[in-house]
């Protein structure tokens, strides 16, 4: 059986991402329609709801969560409960029907897939949990997030809605950023790149840009980094860009790191723009290991074919060739219209992906078997593509050019110790 030890901080309490605790208990939920406020069983009012969403693989699905109040598990001593979340604790049926004898409790007790004790305790600012062999809850555990399955052996996480979307959260330090708010583009932090690419293929994808360091195409403006990209006869190319690094400048290592991003202009909607930008890091050994071996993480990309998507991904090399992770979210606006913030939450066991806030797609570390790539240092790329092998670019059409994205802000933030 696998120990699971509880050793997160108190510092961290209202951080949704902190690490998921991986227990898995035999549990029973039930179908049963969520209560109104001031209908539970002891009619005060319900401060919290609860969000029940799919993981499908290791991956946490919260679009299309649902909310519920109600959940059916085992309890220490192995007896099926049903608890009802009512103003500040739980109300707990014994046995599995609702007529079964009935308690108010402020820690729910239940057992853990190694056969140990485990509680949970909710108040008004978040969930704890401890392993409950001594019941000390001062060295409990706050979060907002933990797993469970059901009788089905479907795997859920549960989360306070209200909780889940805060990063970086309390207790994270900022250890860097950028806001793009002098004269120039700061050297001590970006590389800006020419040409196109090592093999002279288009950075590998086929794309039609040959970047370049003029002003034309990146610089400073109006407190944002512009990134212009031109249909002109270049080099040698049909288009002009930028794209800017952080290696050997900037590393690094787990933690928030976001971005502040108005994409390209999309004149017709969807149809011949031909951009691709995209905010990433890869591994610092990228230029002595290559790529897929260093590891790429895609925390935000786009394609001129889909206007009102942005899409995520991990790359990494496996023994018959590339790994591939890649996840969307589709938003209300187009991503030309307003800024949105795009992040990443890394740590030694997962990387989740969030736009304004809000997670949409999260990836472990052991699913990949040669042995994760994504535990080293990084560097950060910001760049905008034109054209190239992706299904979500589309061709460009000249006439719809100069194309610009503007970054107000990049910023990387790190747990507090």
């Amino acid at each position: 059986m696998q120990r699971i030890d509880i050793r997160w901080s108190g510092k961290l309490a209202t951080r949704w991402t902190c690490p998921i605790i991986r227990v898995i208990i035999a549990i029973f939920l039930f179908p049963i329609p969520s209560l109104e406020a001031g209908e539970g069983p002891d009619n005060t009012p319900h401060e919290h709801d609860l969000l029940f969403a799919p993981i499908r693989g290791r991956q946490i699905r919260w679009r299309g969560a649902e909310t519920n109040r109600q959940i059916c598990y085992l309890d220490w001593e192995g007896q099926p409960c049903r608890a009802v979340l009512c103003g500040d604790g739980f109300r707990v049926f014994e046995g599995r029907q609702a007529a079964a004898t009935q308690k108010q409790v402020s820690i729910l007790n239940y057992t853990g897939w190694d056969g140990n004790p485990y509680g949970v305790r909710l108040d008004r600012e978040g969930l704890y949990f401890m392993r409950a062999e001594n019941g000390n809850w001062d060295a409990a555990v706050r979060s907002t997030v933990f797993t469970i399955r059901d009788h089905d052996q479907r795997i859920w996480a549960i989360a306070l809605p209200e909780w889940r979307d805060r990063i970086p959260g309390v207790g994270y330090v900022q250890v860097w950023s950028d806001e793009f708010s002098g004269p120039a583009i700061d050297p001590q932090n970006w590389i800006v790149r020419t040409g196109r690419g090592p093999n002279k293929n288009g950075w590998g994808n086929g794309e039609k840009q040959y970047y370049t360091k003029r002003s034309k195409n990146v610089r400073i403006e109006d407190g944002n980094l512009v990134i212009e990209a031109h249909a002109e006869i270049y080099n040698g190319c049909g288009y002009t860009s930028a794209r800017l690094e952080t290696l050997n400048r900037v590393p690094v290592r787990y933690g928030v790191i976001e971005a502040h991003i108005k994409g390209p202009d999309h004149p017709t909607r969807g149809r011949d723009n031909g951009t691709w930008p995209a905010f990433w890091i890869m591994g610092v050994n990228y230029p002595r290991r290559g790529w897929p071996a260093c590891g790429e993480l895609d925390i935000w990309e786009a394609g001129g074919l889909n206007p009102n998507t942005c899409f995520g991904a991990s790359h990494w090399k496996t023994k018959k060739g590339t790994g591939d992770y890649q996840l969307e979210t589709t938003l209300s606006d187009g991503l030309d219209q307003e800024y949105h913030t795009y992040a990443i939450n890394w740590n030694s066991n997962r990387i989740t992906w969030y736009v304004d806030h809000s997670p949409y797609g999260e990836f472990l570390h052991e699913e990949i078997p040669e042995g994760s790539p994504f535990n080293k240092d990084f560097f950060l790329l910001i760049n905008l593509a034109i054209g190239g092998h992706w299904d979500h670019v589309g061709e460009p059409n000249p006439g719809n050019y100069p194309q610009r994205m503007y970054v107000d802000w990049i910023r990387v933030w790190t747990p507090g110790l």
